[in-house]
């Protein structure tokens, strides 16, 4: 049987940088490692994106969907866009890529961030990298 295409994505998020995305910022970057191949092509503008608020909350905070998806270095990513745009700061981001500088990290340009959600999805076990939702 062939894999069915996911249509959206679940990124765990901390409540420090979920208030930052509040507060008007779209761009979310995520080290997906060894497995940049397959992330690139998984994952695609216009998918769903949810937010999965960590503790003490752990629930889905936030709906958005994806705007652009692209691959870049910590330099490239400043480059493009400012550091008030990002979900996490300049450092936070710097000391997260520290151990692989130059290594691509997934970065997710969100638009129609939704943060009074009606309903609540539930994911079974919420992981602390990502997963796929299927509908």
């Amino acid at each position: 049987m062939k894999d069915r295409e996911p249509t959206g994505i679940v990124l765990p998020i901390r409540p420090k940088h979920l208030k930052r995305i509040m507060n008007g910022a779209n761009i979310v970057c995520k080290n997906v490692g060894p497995h940049l191949k397959k992330i690139k092509s998984v994952i695609k503008k216009g998918m769903k994106f949810y937010i999965y608020e960590t503790s003490p909350k752990s629930e889905i905070s936030a709906k958005a969907e994806i705007e652009s998806v692209e691959f870049l270095t910590f330099s490239e990513l400043f480059k493009k866009y400012r550091a008030s745009q990002c979900f996490a700061s300049h450092s936070e981001i710097r000391k997260y890529m520290e151990s692989a500088p130059d290594r691509k990290m997934m970065v997710l340009k969100l638009k129609r961030i939704n943060f009074k959600l009606k309903t609540k999805p539930a994911f079974p076990n919420p992981t602390l990298g990502h997963q796929y939702i299927y509908s």
